[in-house]
């Protein structure tokens, strides 16, 4: 008993350690990946994880609950990060699953602590009142029952960025992906005309690259380069930061595309292709947030 008490109690205090300002951005392709990713990592952990995983139909479900694939006729018309995995514990019904989000917290969740901001460019969404351990978007008729502009396996295709949240993250995140709590409320609509879709909520970890300076800046340190060649992009990021700082994002978005450029212009002899592609795509990825 105590031992379950004490995860208990790690499950509600996302203790803040060195938090730092950190950017990912979302497109709706990138939501429909993390569930079927999410649901495919479950499977893929099922024998370890035993009873708790199960097939219903066409859904995966996870100590009960499912993430539908959107691709059976579900849309996504809520979306909400969540700062660690006590909280997904807590929205679970009417009594806290802590089984469940210790299960989540296992994944290697990455938490958060406030303050979290978040700007979107989605047709007919807008960003929530912000509330304590989430930032999250909604369609604009979602209270209402509404569900106009809300996300369907169409957004498979969608690639645009469309979702931007920056946290204080509470651990470094270098060179790879953080794993975040992600809530998405979907929606499966009625098949009688004028009833109102039937909503559920899908609590999933999903992984998402940081889309900051910083991040190229982290990524470039553990790339293996010459110190010339080194020496030579960190100029480029150097203006990034530089602009960053002084608040003047299209010069800094600009510096960023350049340094894309100057990486995928060296040659083999000089950065290995699987780390240039690396590089390109994170600097690609800090320039679409800077010019969100």
């Amino acid at each position: 008993m105590p031992a379950l008490l004490a995860l208990i109690l790690a499950l509600l205090s996302a203790v803040p350690a060195a938090a730092a300002e950190r950017t990912f951005i979302f497109s709706p392709a990138d939501l429909v990946h993390m569930i079927d990713t999410f649901n495919g990592g479950i499977l893929a952990q099922s024998s370890s994880l035993g009873r708790h995983v199960s097939i219903r139909g066409d859904q995966v479900r996870f100590f009960g609950r499912s993430c539908p694939s959107l691709s059976s006729g579900y849309a996504v018309s809520r979306i909400r990060v969540l700062d660690f995995a006590g909280r997904a514990a807590l929205l679970t019904g009417r009594q806290p699953n802590f089984a469940f989000g210790l299960a989540l917290q296992s994944m290697g969740v990455t938490t958060w602590s406030p303050p979290a901001t978040g700007r979107t460019h989605q047709p007919s969404w807008v960003v929530e009142t912000p509330v304590s351990g989430a930032v999250g978007f909604a369609t604009a008729g979602f209270a209402s029952g509404d569900p106009t502009g809300a996300i369907d396996a169409a957004a498979i295709a969608d690639a645009t960025p469309s979702f931007l949240v920056q946290v204080d993250l509470t651990s470094d995140v270098t060179d790879g992906p953080a794993s975040l709590v992600v809530a998405l409320t979907t929606e499966l609509p009625s098949a009688r005309p004028g009833k109102m879709s039937k909503r559920s909520e899908c609590l999933l970890v999903g992984s998402a690259y940081p889309a900051d300076a910083q991040a190229l800046v982290d990524l470039l340190a553990v790339t293996s380069l010459s110190d010339t060649t080194r020496s030579y992009l960190a100029s480029y990021l150097d203006d990034v930061l530089r602009w960053t700082g002084a608040n003047q994002p299209p010069r800094a978005a600009r510096a960023a595309r350049r340094f894309a450029f100057e990486v995928a212009d060296r040659p083999g002899a000089e950065i290995a292709a699987d780390a240039a592609e690396k590089l390109v795509i994170r600097a690609l990825l800090v320039n679409n947030a800077l010019g969100f």
